[in-house]
């Protein structure tokens, strides 16, 4: 057969760990693409527009390339006809995957054929992703044949039965075995069984579970003395401490949800949270003591202090019912009002039972409390840890901000169980931590260098990522070995499912770019008093009837091995040590400063390593960047300030008079 390499592709590369990496080589394969009819019907429309078959092939190769790379941009409308006039696409970077065509044999041959060979660096591309790409190869050029004249973009590139492949794979498993309804109900059941177990340790001081159960039922009593009732919402205004977890799940025992305020955050924004509630009660807790909860309380709201010396609950309340609400957490909203997101009993409960069987947690572990209430990561580290049987160990302020006060912590607690940030980890040393089993990371992207450092043969390490709308973590990945790129997030737990689509909200191919939508039990309720947006977020796919899923605006793509990578956002929105913060809502707190008159805002490359969020600013002389960044922490939380300010006489533009964020990204670079 004659062959002729026709095709020099770029498609994103299945990262592995390094030691997978160096056994690996080029691979060549023949794989049949066209065959029969099909075959000899390329080639006669071929003929009818005067171009080489392997012209055709070559085109579609790119032009799906193009496709499969990415997510909404796509190529300008155009035929095939279009295509095969156009010049051949040089690809950004080293090419990752080779076609050579070997052309039909003439007509009425017996097994008239086009068949590719095809080469990839097996270091590089996974064969699962390679055969992928070659079936939604096939696929388009048959959908070319039936419509030579379609635009290109609005043809299939997935094959018929592929949808229901692209659910099997994205199918998290059975869910364990449900041992109980809600989390309460296990901390009782704990209580009962062994009331002196730690439950919950903090700044020398220990409850057992009996303890915290009747610590928890006091408070419950004082907050329907206070006038909550089942289904309302308690305000929850504290440190992470004992106190704060006593009152955590003092509203589940009243039936009420509790809503967490950020001690960090400006009476500006507090205020926006509190009202937006409609909050029947708040509770004050620990570092509250000198705070003036009148300047964003509603006025005549009952409050009840967290304290300490309460005597225990008189009797036993009320089974909890799992449809209802467990916490509302906020974040950031593009309007510039922080957006609620309730999640139920009956979510909480899914992920507790989930996580605690990925992680082997049991009674024997000490779990660490590092995140302030206000995130989800807290919810992992507190109802989880209780639901096992577990005990809680919380960090104070100080440990939380020093790594060496939180080695000491982590040693003298015996602590097993981690949670933490990415940013933190090169600042601890694990060989300094014997008794951490498990380390576990989320929120934000994970340097594969950390890989190396902190999985062992006695540690695991864990990658974890999860909207606060899946109820905290919905996919999971252990990992393992040497890592120069980015791990990937994982698959989904169980009892969830995850779907890669297009903006259409229909099946990507395995390996190709796009949004992220997950449906299963893990899923929020919604956002509080926000139909609209919860109707916009929360979804069917039009391939997936019945299933309600929910939109993650996070781009994502199958690996060869059936793992998630992670790739970035859809939209404008980012993550700033955890925490999602429209770039929006940022911009219109900075324009709301007199005599600034323009605001951009990107996450850029920090001096020293890792990413910074910074602004460029269009203002009047007269006003100092200082003043600016001062007014701007008066209306937002302190982790959505910019870090830097840059100024400018105007903002880039594009030729089409549209903001050039390329640009901007680079003036912010480049100070």
């Amino acid at each position: 057969m004659n062959q002729a390499v026709v095709a020099c592709l770029r498609l994103l590369p299945d990262h592995r760990s390094t030691c997978e990496v160096s056994l690996l080589g080029t691979r060549v394969e023949r794989m049949p693409l066209l065959r029969g009819d099909d075959a000899r019907a390329l080639r006669k429309l071929c003929n009818e527009m005067s171009i080489p078959v392997d012209w055709a092939v070559r085109g579609l190769a790119e032009h799906l390339a193009v496709r499969w790379n990415r997510y909404a941009d796509a190529p300008d409308a155009l035929t095939l006809r279009d295509l095969v006039e156009q010049d051949s696409v040089v690809a950004d970077g080293p090419d990752t995957l080779r076609l050579a065509v070997a052309t039909p044999r003439p007509e009425g041959t017996p097994g008239v054929e086009i068949e590719l060979s095809v080469s990839w660096d097996e270091g590089v591309l996974e064969r699962p992703t390679v055969v992928a790409f070659f079936d939604s190869l096939r696929t388009l050029i048959t959908e070319c044949l039936a419509h030579p004249d379609a635009d290109l973009a609005e043809l299939a590139v997935v094959p018929a039965g592929g949808v229901g492949r692209l659910i099997e794979l994205g199918h998290g498993g059975e869910i364990a075995t449900i041992r109980y309804r809600t989390v309460p109900e296990a901390v009782l059941d704990w209580a009962v069984r062994y009331p002196e177990r730690a439950a919950v340790s903090y700044a020398g001081r220990t409850l057992g579970y009996g303890h915290l159960a009747a610590q928890a039922g006091a408070v419950a009593e004082a907050l329907a003395t206070s006038g909550v009732s089942d289904g309302d919402r308690v305000l929850l205004y504290s440190q992470q401490s004992d106190l704060a977890i006593v009152g955590m799940l003092a509203c589940h025992l009243r039936g009420a949800s509790y809503v967490p305020l950020d001690v960090d955050s400006p009476a500006t924004r507090l205020r926006q949270v509190a009202v937006g509630a409609g909050a029947t009660a708040c509770l004050l807790g620990e570092g509250t003591e000198k705070a003036d909860a009148a300047a964003f309380l509603p006025p005549g709201l009952p409050v009840v202090r967290l304290r300490r010396d309460l005597p225990a609950a008189s009797g036993p309340l009320a089974p909890l019912n799992p449809a209802a609400a467990a916490y509302v957490l906020h974040s950031s909203g593009s309007t510039g009002v922080p957006k609620g997101i309730e999640v139920t009993h009956a979510s909480l409960a899914h992920f507790c039972r989930e996580i605690n069987d990925a992680y082997a947690v049991t009674s024997d572990d000490r779990v660490l409390a590092f995140a302030r209430p206000v995130f989800d990561i807290s919810v992992f580290e507190v109802f989880a840890t209780l639901a096992a049987g577990a005990q809680v160990v919380v960090a104070d302020a100080d440990a939380r901000m020093d790594p060496m006060l939180l080695t000491d912590l982590l040693l003298a607690e015996k602590v097993t169980v981690a949670e933490l940030p990415p940013a933190l980890l090169p600042l601890l040393n694990p060989d300094e931590l014997p008794c951490l089993r498990l380390v576990s990371v989320g929120g934000e992207a994970v340097p594969g260098a950390l890989v190396g450092e902190w999985a062992s043969a006695g540690r695991q390490f864990w990658n974890g990522y999860g909207p606060t709308e899946t109820t905290v973590a919905v996919t999971l990945q252990r990992l393992t070995g040497q890592w120069t790129a980015p791990p990937p997030i994982g698959r989904p737990i169980p009892g969830c499912t995850a779907y890669v689509v297009d903006e259409t909200l229909r099946m990507r191919p395995r390996g190709a770019v796009g949004e992220l939508c997950v449906s299963g039990p893990s899923l929020a309720t919604g956002y509080l008093n926000d139909p609209i947006r919860t109707t916009a977020s929360f979804t069917e796919l039009p391939e997936v009837p019945g299933a309600r899923v929910y939109r993650t605006g996070d781009l994502v793509r199958w690996r060869g091995d059936g793992a998630l990578d992670y790739l970035g956002r859809a939209d404008r929105q980012v993550k700033v040590n955890g925490y999602r913060v429209e770039l929006a809502e940022v911009e219109d707190a900075l324009m709301a400063v007199g005599g600034v008159r323009q605001a951009i805002v990107e996450m850029v490359a920090a001096i020293g390593g890792g990413r910074t969020l910074s602004a460029l600013v269009v203002a009047d002389t007269h006003v100092a960047h200082g003043e600016i960044l001062m007014c701007a922490a008066d209306i937002l939380p302190p982790y959505a300030v910019p870090g830097r300010l840059v100024g400018a006489d105007k903002i880039p533009l594009t030729l089409n008079g549209k903001v050039d964020r390329v640009a901007v990204a680079r003036l912010l670079s480049e100070l």
